[in-house]
């Protein structure tokens, strides 16, 4: 069944929207350089679709490196705000920090980006000291520390990966 002209000029009108929103209003997009951050918050949906929007108009593969990189500190300043402010969020905020630094190494990995090697190295050693610092506030082997555990032991599997890359 074929839609009519005005149903195509609504989605073309929605999508020209959304990009213009994200240009002139996301203001992250523009501190992708800025590595350590605080956020007064976690990220809700409608940031987290921001994001993968912005993304998504990444054309250039360093580009989406750099956006990655700066969505795993982003990441990583909600990491330590669930820790300092809303413990009850920190499973969560843990399970999705790895997922991020996670989806940059195998991003990194597909497309043999090698120029960025050192930089992640770097990041992903600074961040582990970080990390374990958050780790020492709570009680060896309890719930929390375990979940911070499990980002450590991630960040050691993909510093180790990213220096291997050639």
């Amino acid at each position: 069944m074929l839609e009519s002209p005005n149903f195509y000029l609504k989605k073309l009108v929605f999508i020209v929207s959304v990009l213009f929103f994200l240009l002139f209003n996301y203001s992250d997009v523009l501190a992708v350089n800025d590595t350590l951050f605080k956020v007064d918050r976690i990220a809700g949906k409608i940031e987290k679709v921001k994001e993968k929007l912005s993304l998504f108009l990444k054309f250039n593969k360093v580009a989406k490196v750099d956006y990655y990189q700066y969505l795993s500190e982003k990441r990583l300043a909600e990491l330590v705000y669930a820790v300092e402010n809303d413990v009850n969020s920190l499973e969560q905020t843990a399970s999705r920090y790895s997922t991020y630094i996670g989806t940059l190494t195998n991003y990194v990995l597909a497309n043999k980006i090698t120029g960025e090697k050192q930089d992640l190295v770097s990041m992903f050693e600074r961040h582990t000291r970080i990390i374990e610092s958050l780790q020492k506030k709570f009680e060896f082997e309890s719930g929390w520390w375990l979940a911070i555990q499990h980002d450590i032991n991630s960040l050691g599997i993909f510093k180790d990966k990213i220096k291997a890359l050639n």
